[in-house]
C-alpha cells in the first residue's frame, strides 16, 4: 500500500510550536505501529522548496518486498539523486 508519510508537506523548520499539531502530522504513520506490518517512509519530491515524503506497507512477514518496491520506485523515479534545491538546507 502506497500512502502519505504526513498529510501536509513538509514546513520551514521552527514554523510550528504547537504540539498536537506537530502529533498530528505523524497520523498517517500510526496504523504501521499499531499492526506491525513493515513501513518504510522515504522522500518523493517536494512542494515548492520543501520535501513530500510517502510510505509503503508490505503484509506482515514482506518486509523484503517493501524494500524491493522502494528500490524500484527509487530507480524508476531517479529519487536516488533528488537533491533539496540549493540554499534550503538547514
Amino acid at each position: 500500500i502506497l500512502l502519505p508519510t504526513t498529510p501536509h508537506p513538509a514546513f520551514p523548520f521552527g514554523a510550528r510550536r504547537d504540539p498536537l499539531a506537530m502529533y498530528r502530522e505523524d497520523l498517517y504513520t500510526v496504523g504501521a505501529n499499531l499492526t506491525g506490518l513493515p513501513a518504510l517512509s522515504f522522500p518523493a519530491g517536494f512542494e515548492g522548496h520543501l520535501p513530500v515524503g510517502l510510505q509503503l506497507l508490505a503484509p506482515w512477514g514482506e518486509d523484503e518486498r517493501l524494500l524491493r518496491a522502494a528500490l524500484a520506485f527509487e530507480e524508476a523515479t531517479a529519487r536516488a539523486h533528488l537533491k533539496a534545491p540549493l540554499g534550503e538546507a538547514l
